[in-house]
């Protein structure tokens, strides 16, 4: 499919971070990456879609906020100390900087509603979400989205990734009751999306074989949407009450009961830098985490999506 563009929603407040988040918005977090260079979360994502086949990236902001982002991507280098130290750092900045632009959300009013931003800008076509308080690391030589990527050929509809999570960590994660795809392994039919569900409900209806240590499939932290997907947000957000946020996973779930919904497990560790105890994992594991690229000029795979 060309020009599959990601969205990646910058403009939530991070309380669950605070005080942290008055110095410093969780999406410019840092991590320290395997070759040494500390890089802010915005960057390791976009770099993740762009070499992993996308053609561009569109952050959702907070107009209050945006200059904070533009200013990196964007921002003049010839009087930053730092880009002369490291030109090749501030070279890679500004490549992909070529592929990124901004959508304002004028009101925090969840993450479908941050989507439906973008959708304004895109049009209706198939479009990648990431998370972005979410970092996730490939364990194998292919990038995350490109198995995701690679794996929407065998379906239509939408395509999420997953991992096995334990029961403790449900109140955090979507999570999808999942049918497993004869001859596809680790490839599920969704049967149910439900959002942090509560766990009695989910020992008794969304327990899917497999590891009984890890037995639901929860958001790895970025969705391939098809247009049904787009067309729910849009009613929701149109339909919307006083008071209410309009969430993505509920128009996930939609979509689902009309065209049919996939997810897969991919060979990734995912860390959700919106907790602290989150954080405080990636800053451990992130530096051993198996780092990988491909070609960033090779296209995205043809897609099925409806």
């Amino acid at each position: 499919m060309e020009n599959l563009a990601a969205v990646i929603p910058v403009a939530g407040h991070g309380t669950r971070m605070y005080p942290l988040t008055r110095a410093i918005k969780k999406e410019l977090l840092p991590l320290v990456d395997p070759d040494g260079r500390p890089r802010p979360l915005i960057q390791i994502l976009a770099e993740e879609a762009l070499e992993s086949g996308l053609q561009q990236v569109c952050f959702v902001v907070n107009r209050q906020q945006r200059n904070l982002f533009e200013s990196y991507f964007h921002g003049d280098f010839s009087d930053d100390p730092g880009a002369q130290k490291f030109p090749e750092e501030a070279e890679k900045i500004r490549q992909i900087a070529k592929r990124v632009f901004f959508v304002d959300q004028s009101e925090q009013l969840g993450l479908g509603h941050a989507v439906s931003c973008a959708v304004e800008t895109l049009g209706r076509k198939p479009l990648m979400v990431l998370l972005g308080d979410h970092a996730f690391a490939s364990t194998t030589h292919v990038r995350c989205i490109r198995q995701l990527l690679t794996m929407a050929e065998s379906v239509s509809g939408s395509l999420s990734a997953v991992c096995r999570t334990r029961e403790e960590d449900l109140w955090r994660f979507g999570t999808v009751l999942g049918k497993p795809v004869p001859g596809h392994p680790r490839l599920y039919e969704a049967m149910e999306i439900i959002e942090k569900p509560r766990v009695d409900y989910a020992r008794s209806h969304l327990r899917t074989p497999g590891n009984p240590d890890a037995p639901y499939l929860c958001w790895l932290g970025f969705h391939l949407l098809s247009p049904t997907v787009l067309d729910y947000l849009n009613e929701m957000v149109q339909s919307r009450q006083k008071g209410t946020e309009v969430g993505l996973t509920e128009a996930q779930e939609m979509a689902r009961r009309k065209e049919g919904y996939f997810v897969c497990e991919l060979d990734a560790v995912r860390f959700d830098l919106g907790i602290p105890e989150g954080y405080r994992q990636a800053l451990h594991q992130w530096p051993g985490a198996v780092k990988t690229s491909v070609n960033p000029t090779q296209p995205a795979p043809v897609l099925t999506l409806r």
